[in-house]
């Protein structure tokens, strides 16, 4: 796992990898419509936050259906897109 990553076709200095021992796959994950696309990672070391290595911000209140989210990471963004270089 890589954290600090802006921009994975430079290398910033702000990149720190870590080994990932254990992946948890949401039960409901569905590759053919991507449905609940998201997984947890456990790594084999604490992670020491810096200006670019930061927690994630987890909603306060319970997250319903058709509720408004904003997410984040490399990927697709269109279907049949791309990946995406920087974020």
């Amino acid at each position: 796992m890589v954290l600090g990553e802006h921009n994975r076709a430079v290398e910033e200095g702000t990149e720190k990898t870590i080994d990932v021992d254990e992946i948890i796959i949401h039960e409901r994950y569905n590759r053919s419509i991507t449905d609940s696309d998201m997984a947890l990672f456990h790594l084999t070391e604490d992670v020491q936050y810096t200006r670019s290595i930061k927690p994630i911000c987890l909603p306060r209140d319970d997250v319903t259906d058709n509720m408004m989210c904003i997410t984040a990471g490399w990927g697709h963004t269109l279907c049949e897109s791309a990946l995406t270089v920087s974020l």
